[in-house]
């Protein structure tokens, strides 16, 4: 082959190497449009040699996740692309910003985020499961709107993009910041104060970290109060009912002394009274009206919650054996033991939180948060030992007495438990 042949060759060869103006024109057409995200601001430039630090870019990663995690939308919007595209887990992450993108009303960069998460290989079962997941935590913002419990939706909204983290924690942490989202504030911090006390109840071993999102979500809570413009006068809410119910001899007066002193403290007024008692009409200048309850057929008035105990029922029949309002016969015990068996489900239907005698007596402290919770009312650790304290200073009346139609307590009501157990292995011989 001549000089001059072997130099065509050459020539041909390269513009076969080379992609044509087709070839260029379909790779353009597989790269996702460039998104609409702010870049970061760019860093100061560094002095030469020196070796970046290797940890930064994981410390990236790992904040990127905590914001999908807990739904932080508007920071999560601020994440750059180049943190974006380094993590492992984009593909699902990209998912997690599109969600955030949609929910900010940003339709057309959320199209082209759910476009780059597909070509980084996310799966459609994974798109699904995201778009169900904010469209539960939607339903969550609806619930906690209308002062419903959000956390079964943000609970299931987490474990559809993280079913191996703690759901119930992520839930409580969405919750707080969800509600000072929608101005809820002192709700919010209600919570606030309420992850505070489980935090303290945990002792040395709790987690440092869910105490410094504690103090950073407490003081995002502070900062948006100060910019909450003068509180205007408001129409007096309705009377809330709290109805205390559950079967004879299985906590209940507990609890309802629990709720008494709780929301007492807290600054409400409240008329707290058994049900065969109770006068709404005479009293709706109280905040929440207290009625204590224990047959289906006394629930004859409206109501907003319903606290509910549970007992061993073999435990249970002792006690009122003792109390002298069962007879120690085997066939009235079985009679009685049917009836409470129809009486407790048809409670736990209707509880909106239900409280375990062994929780009572084991950790009195933990049941009274519990309530707490239940009825929206800040308590730390030491307010629930303070007030257990005064649980356990309420005098019983004396023998031959009514019972108190403050406390509800009977003569005899408490006890050792020696006679309460007694009866119990009888029990279980006749049964």
């Amino acid at each position: 082959m001549s000089r001059e042949d072997k130099k065509k060759h050459n020539k041909n060869k390269d513009k076969k190497d080379k992609p044509g103006k087709k070839a260029k024109k379909a790779k353009r057409h597989l790269t996702p449009a460039p998104l609409a995200i702010a870049p970061p601001d760019p860093a100061p430039p560094g002095p030469q040699g020196v070796t970046p630090d290797p940890g930064a870019a994981r410390r990236q990663r790992d904040l990127a996740r905590a914001r999908g995690e807990s739904a932080d939308g508007p920071r999560l919007l601020e994440m750059d692309m180049a943190t974006l595209e380094t993590d492992p887990d984009r593909a699902r992450l990209a998912l997690i910003l599109a969600a955030a993108q949609s929910h900010a009303g940003e339709i057309g960069q959320a199209r082209e985020m759910a476009a780059l998460a597909l070509h980084w290989g996310a799966g459609r079962e994974l798109a699904a499961r995201v778009l169900l997941s904010a469209a539960q935590n939607s339903l969550g913002r609806v619930a906690a709107a209308l002062h419903e419990d959000p956390l079964p939706h943000f609970e299931v909204a987490i474990r559809l993009v993280q079913p191996h983290s703690d759901a119930p924690l992520l839930a409580r942490h969405r919750r707080i910041r969800e509600l000072a989202g929608l101005g809820l504030l002192p709700e919010a911090a209600g919570m606030l104060q309420q992850e505070l006390g489980i935090l303290q109840a945990e002792g040395p071993v709790g987690d440092p970290a869910r105490l410094d999102r504690i103090e950073a979500q407490m003081a995002e809570v502070l900062a948006l109060t100060a910019r909450q413009p003068g509180t205007e006068a408001r129409k007096k809410p309705r009377v809330r009912t709290v109805v205390v119910a559950g079967v004879h001899r299985s906590g209940s007066t507990w609890v309802y002394n629990a709720a008494r002193l709780l929301l007492g403290q807290s600054g409400q007024r409240v008329y707290a009274c058994w049900q065969a008692d109770y006068q709404p009409q005479d009293h709706t200048e109280a905040d929440v009206h207290l009625v204590k309850v224990h047959d289906p057929d006394e629930l004859r008035f409206p109501y907003d919650l319903i606290l509910t105990t549970n007992r061993d029922i073999i435990e249970r029949l002792a006690s009122l054996i003792r109390m002298g309002w069962l007879k120690q016969e085997p066939a009235d015990v079985r009679s009685i033991k049917v009836l409470q068996e129809k009486l407790y489900a048809f409670w736990s239907r209707r509880s909106d939180l239900e409280i375990g005698f062994e929780k009572i007596r084991n950790q009195p402290e933990r049941a009274l948060q519990e309530i707490a919770a239940l009825l929206d009312i800040p308590c730390t650790v030491k307010l629930a030992e303070t007030l257990v304290a005064q649980l356990e200073a309420l005098e019983q009346p004396k023998a031959g007495a009514p019972h108190d139609p403050l406390t509800q307590l009977h003569p005899g009501h408490r006890s050792d438990g020696t006679e309460t157990q007694r009866l119990a292995e009888w029990i279980r011989g006749v049964l």
